[in-house]
């Protein structure tokens, strides 16, 4: 059956009742904005029977993200969301509807509804599965306000490295109904325990916006295990998810893994906030088995070990600072900085030109990254 056109008050009444409801809320405290060419696909009984409305241009994101409300119901049990559910999945629609041609929009959006209705697992699953062959895997070119945005809707979230169907897994995850906790649960272990390689980084990529957010430790951790790099790195870079719940031991694990297979340090979000001394020193003993092995270590650890340093990690430091690699030499002299022993300063004064740079702010470990170290999409 071909599409057909919505009678023409149906958008106004979608806009008016959307308002009504962001009326009540905390969301309308919120700065309007502008919606470009904003498309609400709305189903009828039949899936085959789709039906295009195109809201108003100034409807605004928080009375989109009511109207969404509207449609699918507010059945979530309070707290099952660290995210405002809603207004996350409204955001990643949003910036599919603005870079993805209306069939696959259409697709994907037909998917999400048979799956808020579905009784089982299966139609989520196989939507799942399908996603690239309906949507493609193009990169998302998203905007700085977009990005800004998504920062506002879950601390250190940036999905700035994620790709078209990658958005669209996130989009039918925030899709699948969590009332039923048990069942919710079950559904994501049997979609991780099958995932394939591209599924497993979208899922591990996902965990900040999943429900009920303290159940998926253990799914972390064992991301964190993998031998596949860019698996782990889904899990370890860009993602909030680590910081905000893994216990200490576990997080010790992510920055060693991280060093041992050579990922970079400071995409990890939290990475200084959670520097301890047990870290430090596990990682000066890896810095000590790699030279005695005649290998070389990432100078970004000293960004760990420099906060909590003790005299024996200070004498590293000083042989480091006193070398002729200029790379090490900075990131030393940083670590030193960063020390709150007196004479680690000392230690520093010897190297006059880097402890100016310092002190004026012209060497720092972001002014370090962008030097030395090559990431283009952190």
């Amino acid at each position: 059956m071909g599409r057909r056109a919505a009678p023409l008050g149906q958008g106004r009444a979608l806009e008016l009742a959307s308002t009504a409801a962001a009326g009540v809320s905390s969301l309308s405290r919120e700065p309007r904005k502008q919606a470009e060419n904003l498309i609400i696909l709305d189903k009828s009984d039949s899936i085959s029977g789709i039906r295009k409305t195109t809201v108003h241009p100034n409807l605004s994101e928080w009375a989109y993200g009511r109207a969404l409300k509207s449609r699918h119901g507010e059945t979530m049990p309070p707290g099952a969301y660290q995210i405002d559910h809603h207004e996350v999945l409204t955001f990643l629609q949003r910036a599919l509807a603005d870079r993805m041609d209306a069939q696959a929009l259409e697709w994907l959006d037909a998917k999400r509804t048979q799956i808020s209705r579905a009784k089982g697992p299966s139609v989520f699953f196989m939507a799942f599965s399908a996603v690239p062959r309906f949507v493609g895997k193009a990169d998302l070119p998203w905007s700085s306000e977009e990005l800004e945005r998504a920062e506002t809707l879950r601390k250190s979230w940036t999905p700035r490295h994620w790709s078209c169907d990658q958005a669209a897994r996130a989009l039918l995850l925030l899709s699948l109904p969590v009332e039923d906790r048990e069942r919710y649960l079950k559904t994501l272990n049997q979609l991780f325990q099958a995932a394939d390689f591209a599924e497993l980084v979208a899922l591990y990529q996902s965990l900040p916006l999943m429900a009920y957010p303290q159940q998926h430790v253990l799914r972390a951790a064992e991301g964190i295990r993998s031998n596949m790099t860019t698996v782990f790195d889904a899990v370890a870079l860009r993602n909030p998810y680590p910081f905000d719940h893994l216990k200490e031991e576990a997080w010790n694990q992510l920055i060693l893994k991280a060093v041992f297979i050579g990922s970079p340090l400071h995409p990890i979000i939290g990475l200084d906030q959670r520097t301890s001394p047990q870290l430090a020193r596990m990682l000066i003993d890896y810095a000590h088995e790699r030279w005695a092995a005649g290998r070389t270590v990432t100078p970004e650890i000293w960004r760990l070990i420099g906060p909590h340093a003790d005299a024996a990690m200070l004498e590293d430091l000083s042989k480091i600072l006193a070398g002729a690699q200029p790379q090490l030499q900075e990131a030393a002299a940083l670590a030193l900085s960063q020390c709150s022993l007196p004479q680690a300063r000392t230690r520093l004064e010897s190297q006059p030109v880097l402890l100016s740079a310092i002190d004026e702010g012209s060497l720092s470990w972001e002014a370090f990254n962008e030097k030395w170290l090559i990431d283009p999409v952190s």
